[in-house]
């Protein structure tokens, strides 16, 4: 019996509220926008999940890479209650938390026709996205001024936010050049996305397509010759903004092009680690408090320093080995069933989605984190054995299960409002956002 693809789309629906530029702003800038709808994403993703589970009378079993997750979060709980900031850090562990549920629930819903669903709707509505932020170039060049990311990338409060997305993008959109009804029009995209990686600086996103890039030419035939058209688009790419740049002089002094402190972020914090935080971490989000407020940024704009730093190098270990078997998987699974492009490419998504992480916030910042996540979910869905064991589920069980899913919505949402509630749009868009652009923590 086919049933109707619910997260699938709500999936879906969030990147239209996020991503297309002609969505009314919930809250007063874009991040804090994507950040709500998350926040709703999260909840109804989590409850049709647990309403699904139950309705079964069965219980997902816990193969592995589940065990490493649980295990990952109870590090992450107990870094919490030791940390300077448990209320706060806590709410982050929860709110990863329920980012895990939501894979386990694409993972759930997935179906061939379904990833391919999703992976044409994300594609469409970045493309338009895309053309926006392409024709806001145009008038900026048309109109002699210099270009203001806050103008050009719409939808998105700083350029690596977009940059971060579009990471995850050009993998899909590779994948399509092998409809040949819509090539020209995905070589066209292509072209774009490389054009304003180049004209916003975004060495890390390119870094990761070249690391993609060099991949492919090694280890897999059969998408070869689309990744050597797509590394042609972005010759072009580089040539448009080149010849602009001599001919309009893009006025590019607007543009944030420096490292953003990293080397200066990551010295410090690999400096003073200690045995108590190596092992336990300071607490989940809290990183700017670990350097007593030295550090610029509220992330490091790396997810190993930050996992190690805020989770403990446990916590590290066990995510760690999360990831290693789900590519593993995913390869030993390809290598069988190599004709299998849309499995390829998510897996080309999700490192390309892990590769930036190491320079950037792609774990951090919302539509990235989502994306991130949804893409694990369809990945596992895709390249490992979906005839899992299920075992009985007593009822007692579920009631107790409510009761504390319950109790931790209820503080997740409190904590969520309090944060919120304490942002003072006056002040402007200050040192960078972690859950809300310019929240203060409990």
């Amino acid at each position: 019996m086919k049933t109707f693809p619910f997260i699938t789309t709500l999936c879906v629906f969030y990147f239209f509220l996020t991503l297309l530029p002609f969505i009314p702003v919930f809250s007063f800038d874009y991040h804090n926008h994507q950040r709500i709808l998350q926040v709703i994403l999260l909840s109804l993703s989590s409850i049709t999940f647990l309403i699904k589970l139950s309705a079964r009378k069965k219980q997902l079993s816990t193969p592995i890479i589940s065990k490493l997750i649980y295990l990952f979060i109870i590090m992450g709980v107990i870094s919490s209650i030791l940390s300077k900031e448990e209320n706060f850090s806590l709410f982050y562990t929860i709110h990863f938390s329920f980012l895990f549920i939501l894979s386990l629930a694409v993972f759930n819903d997935e179906s061939k026709k379904r990833t391919l669903y999703f992976i044409v709707s994300i594609v469409i509505l970045h493309s338009t996205l895309v053309l926006v932020c392409f024709l806001n170039v145009i008038f900026s060049i048309a109109d002699q001024v210099q270009l203001n990311p806050f103008v050009i990338y719409q939808n998105f409060i700083n350029i690596r936010f977009f940059n971060q997305v579009q990471v995850f993008i050009i993998p899909l959109l590779i994948f399509l050049l092998k409809h040949k009804d819509v090539k020209r029009v995905v070589c066209f995209f292509l072209t774009l996305n490389f054009l304003l990686m180049f004209i916003g600086h975004a060495r890390g996103a390119l870094l990761t397509f070249i690391i993609i890039l060099l991949l492919s030419q090694l280890f897999d035939k059969h998408q070869r010759k689309d990744y050597q058209i797509a590394f042609v688009c972005l010759l072009i790419g580089f040539l448009s903004y080149y010849t602009c740049n001599v001919l309009f002089s893009f006025g590019e002094t607007s543009l944030n092009t420096s490292s953003s402190g990293r080397l200066f972020i990551w010295q410090e914090t690999i400096s003073e680690f200690t045995w108590q935080q190596l092992f336990i971490g300071n607490g989940p989000g809290v990183f700017q408090t670990s350097l007593e407020g030295r550090a610029p940024l509220s992330h490091p704009h790396s997810s190993v320093i930050e996992i190690i730093n805020e989770w403990g190098f446990l916590a590290f270990i066990f995510l760690s080995l999360a990831i290693y078997l789900t590519v593993k998987n995913a390869v030993t699974y390809l290598v069988v069933n190599n004709e299998d492009s849309s499995s390829k490419a998510l897996l080309y998504s999700f490192i390309s989605g892990l590769i930036y992480s190491l320079l950037s916030g792609v774990h951090v910042m919302p539509v990235s984190q989502t994306l991130l996540f949804i893409i694990w979910g369809l990945l596992l869905a895709r390249t490992s054995n979906k005839a899992l064991a299920f075992d009985k589920f007593k009822r007692w069980k579920l009631v107790f299960f409510a009761i504390i899913i319950a109790a931790v919505w209820y503080f997740y949402g409190w904590v969520a409002l309090e944060t919120y509630q304490k942002m003072n749009p006056d002040t402007g868009y200050i040192i960078g956002p972690r859950f809300w652009s310019i929240a203060h923590r409990l």
